[in-house]
């Protein structure tokens, strides 16, 4: 084996992803689907996520930069760090987007795909999701946002609740000064009735 394919193989490492929440068994001879990280552009999305496990390779250095997570298990002293086979047991199709937006991709934060980004973001430590999580909630919970009803008063309630029970105060305090402004703003709108 040449030394520079040798040193391309220490470079990858296979990110074995499960969904905790399958409610299928997992068997042994089970297919596994094996995808290339690189290739995350050309993924068939519909197809990949009627896995249970799904095998990507991916650049150690990659996760290592992109995530605290991955910084701490592959770059550390931990014995995973030699290791060329990590766990991870996430949701699938949020672990998708966060690979996704570990590679660059485009990915759209939604009221829908907030809450697993943010969490999936903060679990992994990838603080350029986080932020883009965070600029999009400060977007639509901000006056205008909120009136052009990009994000239902349902939604709204669901990630207050997120922020309490996991202390986020930026969450809460965005949360508290939305419900606030539409509390006032509805009371206006039923004196003027």
């Amino acid at each position: 084996m040449e030394a520079s394919s040798v040193v391309e193989d220490d470079e990858r490492v296979i990110l074995v992803c499960t969904d905790p929440d399958s409610l299928e068994p997992q068997t042994p001879d089970q297919e596994h689907l094996l995808l290339t990280a690189t290739d995350i552009l050309t993924w068939d999305l519909p197809n990949i996520l009627t896995f249970n496990t799904l095998k990507v390779q991916a650049h150690r250095s990659r996760l290592i930069e992109q995530s605290s997570y991955f910084r701490g298990l592959l770059g550390r002293s931990f014995s995973e760090s030699c290791l060329s086979l990590i766990t991870v047991k996430w949701d699938i199709g949020v672990f998708i987007q966060i690979l996704k937006h570990i590679y660059d991709c485009s990915l759209d934060v939604t009221s829908e795909n907030f809450l697993p980004l943010y969490e999936g973001a903060f679990y992994f430590g990838v603080e350029t999701l986080i932020l883009k999580c965070e600029s999009w909630f400060s977007e639509v919970s901000s006056p205008e946002g909120f009136q052009s009803a990009q994000l239902p008063m349902e939604d709204m309630i669901q990630i207050w609740k997120f922020g309490l029970e996991h202390a986020s105060d930026f969450i809460v305090n965005l949360c508290v000064g939305c419900l606030a402004r539409n509390f006032v703003c509805t009371q206006l709108l039923d004196t003027k009735a």
